[in-house]
């Protein structure tokens, strides 16, 4: 019987309507079930609250900041995922690491509402960056995104540049003082080639040549800022 379903079922259905009418429309199809609706509504509402908690932060509002504290990737996952009035997320300093950012990756996949996210600093990696670069494929609502300062290598920076040749939301970019070379600044540029929306990318110290610089500057719109 669906008033049986467990919460963490509620919880799967939640996050495919986060929004509170699209709970309220989901309710036609079971206009019976007013105890079931109740329950779905308060997991929506009351699981990116208590993740919010857990990471320190006492209000969920639209903008949290939160920076130099042991976080749980996993509350951030869940925040991201069912979060129907966060837009801007700060996890600067936060030392996420690589596998983690992975959970963060699969809320961006389904988030719609999170318009700005800052990882500065956060050892991501290539592993990491890869994750984000999947979620960048799918995800049409994020605008601004900082990676600065993750170790981010030639292979992460192609997973970015391939999310870049699909995405039409992302307009900022930060991949600076990471770890890309003349292979991951190349598939960076054929990303420009044939993206419109980036109005403003960093990639200044990393270890890009020369040449590879001026590659750059080739493929870019003339509405792109690109800082090497």
């Amino acid at each position: 019987m669906l008033s049986a379903l467990s919460d963490d079922a509620l919880a799967t259905i939640a996050e495919q309507t986060p929004r509170l009418r699209d709970v309220v429309s989901f309710s036609w199809t079971c206009r019976r079930h007013t105890t079931l609706l109740r329950r779905t509504i308060t997991v929506a509402r009351d699981r990116p609250a208590a993740a919010a908690q857990r990471l320190g932060v006492s209000h969920l509002e639209e903008d949290v900041k939160i920076s130099r504290r042991q976080i749980d990737p996993a509350d951030v996952g869940e925040l991201v995922r069912l979060s129907a009035v966060l837009t801007n997320l700060a996890l600067r300093n936060n030392n996420i690491g690589p596998s983690d950012a992975t959970a963060i990756a699969d809320g961006l996949k389904v988030n719609k509402v999170l318009t700005n996210l800052n990882l500065n600093n956060n050892n991501i990696g290539d592993h990491g960056a890869t994750a984000i670069g999947e979620a960048l494929k799918v995800n049409a609502a994020l605008t601004k995104l900082n990676l600065d300062l993750n170790q981010i290598g030639d292979q992460g920076a192609t997973a970015i540049a391939e999310a870049l040749k699909v995405n039409g939301a992302l307009t900022f970019l930060g991949l600076g003082v990471n770890n890309i070379h003349d292979q991951g600044a190349a598939a960076i540029g054929e990303a420009l080639k044939v993206n419109g929306a980036l109005t403003n990318l960093y990639l200044n110290s990393n270890s890009i040549s020369t040449k590879a610089e001026a590659s750059l500057r080739a493929a870019k719109k003339p509405t792109l800022e690109l800082v090497l």
